[in-house]
């Protein structure tokens, strides 16, 4: 009978026998789409799919349509392939894991092994005997970490097999893609499925301020006492240190998780954490890959993690509200991180971006902010205040149709032309080297293209505003952000207001004639070097920065500017994180 069917409907009774549910469907178009591309014997497969959003589907349903075809699935985690071998004899599927000296079962329709036993030659070799239909590596991302790689040439020996393989994985940024099909495992021909993976129930906020160990614990106490409220709710603290995971877990009696407690210390505290009403388990890196237990609340990352550190991060967070109603994930920076940062790590710390679109813009290419959901229970921080100040009704930007000489040059009474930007000084410049052109598209920075409008009266995003000027954004550095204007071609060089102030440390702001070459219109640091390369005829503008104990910044224009780069430079204050700005009177 199955002989006649094509495979989406193999794929579709598969579904309806696993769910006992002879009407059952798929829950989207590309879960069904990669899910019939099982059934079908033709390239190597890559799904990455959202957590949650039915990956074990390809080495759940295949057997229960094609029980006498081998089917082989290889795991991380020892936690992992214990719920791979619990959740397939609750299918009825018969099942064996596989241990190094023993003998394979014929009986057996899937096979499951830790990828440090599938590695070696032994398990290669019994599959010859019997070469699996489909070889799934559940978790393809952890070939490409650290942890892992050491077993990656062992297991590209499998390769050897006349198997289809199925990379299956919740999290892999498009960047590392080729680099695990091609580079690793040598796939120059696969399909590929991908869907963007983050969550609109996970509320993710990044601390504004560092904390030591103490800072920590009182910091997680709060939050745990605020969102663990249910008997069925969960928390978990992750700590890449396991003297810490040790140190914090004594101080407040929580459960621990890490490499180095023996395996059966490690499954009876993951199963009494599960099994415990409002427990909190504080682990390593290890204990977030492997567990799915529905009703995590709250996940505390203690550390910023650097680009190549995201997708381990996202891993984590990624265990929270796997039910699928609101969770919490706060990021909190450790005061012992080393200084050394990079573009990802440096927005994290921007207080005006969002960390879900952060994260989301690497993983999925795609900056999926709090704004992008508007059902969604709860936003960050940055959005909360976003959405609250769309509500205020002072004019918080002019709008350049409202200046009659727009794009010409005017004078500007030094005492009429200031105006006020509220928020942390550290909001501009900084670690943050994106340029502005990505932030412009990035709707995880509020305004930007991609943002739904907030409706704020007289107000037009940046890039609205550069769709009638020759505008092109660039960046030297990670210390400066500039911006090539309009016609006119004016600069605007952006540096720390933090910074000590000296001459060499204002912001500049300086506008030439049109036809500044592209060596010239590079900005190279200093506010003196800004001025020296722009040659003449120029007018210059110092823009003075005043910091006070209340974090309160004045931008004052003190000479000469157009209405038109005086508007971009306020609407880039507010792109890069002050919260409130207007011109007075």
């Amino acid at each position: 009978m199955e002989d006649l069917m094509d495979p989406y409907q193999l794929a579709l009774k598969a579904l309806c026998i696993s769910t006992s549910n002879p009407d059952a469907r798929f829950r989207s178009e590309f879960q069904q789409r990669w899910t019939t591309c099982l059934f079908e014997n033709k390239k190597d497969m890559l799904v990455v799919a959202r957590t949650g959003g039915g990956k074990s589907f390809s080495y759940l349903l295949p057997p229960l349509i094609e029980p006498n075809n081998l089917l082989v699935v290889i795991q991380p985690l020892k936690a992992l392939v214990k719920q791979t071998l619990l959740d397939l004899r609750l299918k009825h599927i018969t099942v064996q894991e596989y241990q190094p000296g023993l003998p394979l079962l014929p009986s057996a329709s899937v096979i499951v092994a830790l990828c440090d036993n599938a590695a070696n030659g032994e398990f290669i070799n019994l599959l010859k005997l019997n070469p699996p239909k489909r070889i799934i590596i559940d978790k393809a991302h952890s070939c490409i970490d650290d942890t892992y790689r050491k077993y990656i040439s062992g297991l590209v020996n499998l390769r050897q097999l006349s198997s289809r393989f199925i990379l299956a994985t919740g999290s892999l940024p498009p960047p590392l893609e080729k680099e695990l099909t091609h580079t690793y495992w040598g796939m120059k021909d696969l399909v590929v499925f991908r869907e963007p993976t983050f969550r609109q129930e996970l509320q993710i906020d990044v601390h504004p301020t560092p904390s030591g160990l103490e800072q920590f614990i009182r910091l997680s106490q709060d939050l745990i006492n605020t969102h663990v409220i249910n008997p069925e709710d969960r928390a978990m603290v992750f700590i890449e240190n396991r003297q810490l995971v040790d140190d914090f877990s004594d101080r407040l009696n929580f459960f621990r998780f890490h490499s180095g407690l023996d395996d059966a210390s490690r499954v009876k505290m993951s199963d009494d954490w599960a099994s415990t009403d409002h427990a909190v388990m504080v682990a390593t890196s290890g204990f977030g890959a492997g567990i799915n237990y529905p009703h995590v609340r709250l996940v505390i990352i203690y550390g910023l993690p650097l680009r190549t550190q995201a997708n381990k991060a996202y891993q984590q967070l990624g265990r929270a509200g796997r039910d699928g109603l609101a969770a919490k994930v706060v990021l909190v920076p450790n005061q012992q991180d080393p200084l050394n940062t990079d573009d990802f790590k440096g927005r994290l710390l921007n207080p005006s971006m969002c960390a879900a679109g952060v994260f989301s813009q690497w993983e999925d290419k795609v900056s999926t902010s709090c704004m992008a959901f508007p059902n969604m229970p709860s936003k960050c921080r940055p959005c909360t205040l976003w959405a609250s100040n769309s509500l205020r009704t002072k004019r918080l930007l002019p709008d350049p149709q409202d200046s009659p000489s727009m794009g010409k040059s005017r004078r500007i009474d030094p005492g009429s032309s200031s105006f006020e930007c509220f928020g942390h000084p550290d909001d501009l410049g900084g670690p943050n080297e994106s340029t502005l052109e990505e932030l412009l598209g990035d709707p995880s920075l509020p305004g930007g293209v991609g943002s739904p409008s907030v409706g704020r009266p007289g107000e037009r995003s940046l890039g609205r505003l550069f769709e009638g000027a020759s505008a092109r954004p660039v960046i030297q550095g990670s210390q400066s952000t500039g911006l090539v204007a309009n016609s006119e071609g004016g600069i605007v060089s952006f540096q720390p207001p933090s910074a000590p102030r000296t001459p060499q440390n204002q912001l500049r702001f300086a506008s030439a004639g049109s036809g500044l070459s592209p060596l010239r219109q590079r900005l190279l640091g200093s506010s003196g070097a800004v001025a020296s390369d722009l040659g003449s005829p120029r007018r210059e503008s110092t823009l003075v920065v005043e910091t006070d104990k209340m974090k309160m910044c004045l931008v004052r224009f003190e000479l000469t500017t157009s209405a038109m780069l005086r508007h971009i430079l306020e609407c880039c204050l507010y792109q890069l994180g002050y919260r409130r700005l207007w011109l007075p009177g």
